[in-house]
């Protein structure tokens, strides 16, 4: 960038962000200013209990005894665009903007991400501070897509190496961490409308798609000897739109008890105004998902006003409780939390005098992820996409009123 005229040196990076550093005229380091997340979330690693985050490309460490805005400590650069040039973050457009989830299956460590239209599952495997690609679920965009929608998707990704106009499943069997065009796998047709992604702690891969087949599962089959994830079409299991909905959007499957979430469009709250990309007009619970029950434990009406852009655009789902945040959040209105075992409301977060009362637009499907440590405290991590930060709402276990922090 320059120097000043006691000749200190001012360094700028802006690759996975933006990092200025000041250095003396000797060399050493003066001072470190970071500005990490844009479009951005956080995810926690379970093994931890939340002490270890992660965001699209950076991991963080968290000391939680001190001060709301001092916990974080930035640990390392996921990202080796040196030696992973076909890594999806850097080739496929927006291609890794959100993580979806971080699961430790089989003793490894697996970050999923997808992107602000959750066009495609990328899956990376934690190594040291790096994450190698590992293996991506990729449906194509349809021919009447937006040229905005169809961009972010795989039509026309890599060319001369992956199937082109097809989707397909990758994985990197050679485990050199890059996408060669003998790894494809599962190459199909048009898989429209699939908006909804979750991974169980098993590993397996839910799915929502807006058409007849609804909600589906990758089931998990193994880890190769690369150390990669293992899916295919032969475990491919569809179970279709249950009642009350028309049209699913969102998906968390809580395997340890056999919950299925779902939230989309139902024939009382339909879709309005060719709202495209949002979570829906209800979320609902489903007991014994795996045995079969299809009738709801409750349903829960969200926020829906198309005119004025306040619709849910995200949702997760943590401990006892069910997080949905909207779409022009802003002072008045972020995050709403209900009860996961009755859907009722217990509380609204909204950004406080930390961050000037404010904050922008949720823009991602999977733009905000919840947590619960051993302790019962809730950590809920929100997108700030007016001013490239992650707000992370600390929330002691559910009372009236939900305290948070």
């Amino acid at each position: 960038m320059g120097t000043d005229s006691s000749g200190n040196i001012y360094v700028v990076s802006t690759f996975a962000g933006t990092s200025i550093r000041k250095f003396s005229p000797s060399g050493s380091l003066l001072w470190h200013l970071k500005g990490l997340s844009f479009i951005d979330v956080a995810v926690a690693d379970p093994s931890s209990d939340g002490l270890d985050l992660y965001t699209k490309h950076q991991h963080f460490t968290m000391d939680y005894n001190q001060q709301p805005g001092h916990e974080w400590s930035w640990a390392g650069m996921l990202k080796n665009k040196f030696k992973y040039p076909t890594d999806p973050y850097l080739t496929l457009l927006s291609g890794g903007n959100s993580p979806v989830a971080l699961r430790n299956i089989k003793g490894r460590k697996y970050l999923f991400t997808t992107d602000m239209y959750s066009r495609s599952l990328s899956i990376y495997r934690i190594e040291g501070e790096t994450a190698v690609p590992s293996g991506m679920i990729a449906p194509i965009q349809p021919a009447d897509a937006t040229a905005q929608l169809a961009n972010f998707g795989v039509n026309s990704w890599l060319p001369g190496i992956a199937p082109q106009g097809s989707s397909f499943i990758w994985r990197d069997s050679n485990g050199n961490g890059n996408v060669d065009a003998d790894e494809f796998s599962g190459v199909t047709g048009e898989e429209t409308g699939i908006w909804g992604w979750d991974i169980d702690d098993q590993g397996n891969i839910w799915q929502t798609v807006e058409a007849y087949q609804g909600v589906r599962e990758f089931a998990m089959q193994g880890v190769d000897s690369a150390g990669n994830l293992i899916y295919d079409r032969a475990h491919l299991a569809v179970y279709g739109v249950p009642s009350p909905f028309t049209q699913i959007e969102r998906v968390h499957y809580d395997s340890g008890n056999d919950v299925m979430y779902l939230s989309g469009y139902t024939a009382a709250h339909p879709i309005a105004g060719g709202m495209w990309g949002q979570a829906g007009t209800e979320i609902a619970r489903y007991d014994n998902w795996t045995k079969g029950n299809r009738n709801p434990r409750w349903r829960i009406t969200l926020p829906y006003d198309v005119a004025a852009n306040r619709t849910v655009k995200a949702i997760s789902v943590a401990g006892g409780c069910v997080f949905a945040s909207v779409w022009q959040s802003g002072l008045h209105e972020n995050v709403y939390v209900y009860g996961s075992g009755t859907g009722a409301g217990v509380g609204l977060l909204t950004p406080g005098p930390q961050v000037g009362s404010n904050m922008g637009w949720v823009e991602g499907s999977y733009n905000l992820r919840a947590f619960q440590r051993a302790n019962g405290e809730y950590l809920v991590f929100v997108t700030d996409e007016a001013w490239n930060k992650i707000l992370m709402y600390r929330v002691s276990a559910p009372a009236a009123p939900l305290q948070a922090r």
